[in-house]
């Protein structure tokens, strides 16, 4: 059971994690309907180009 938690602490200490955490909150700002459907039309572009 101990090794869960020491596996657990290096990944939160990484540096990286905090600038994700500051992604998300700006990211929660935005309902997520609005980023599906950015990454959808962008993905559906890209395809259509092809």
């Amino acid at each position: 059971e101990l090794s869960e938690p020491q596996l657990a602490h290096p990944i939160e200490n990484e540096p990286g994690i905090e600038s994700k955490k500051s992604n998300q909150v700006t990211f929660e700002f935005q309902p997520p309907e609005y980023h599906f459907h950015s990454v959808a039309l962008s993905i559906f572009n890209k395809l259509k180009r092809i």
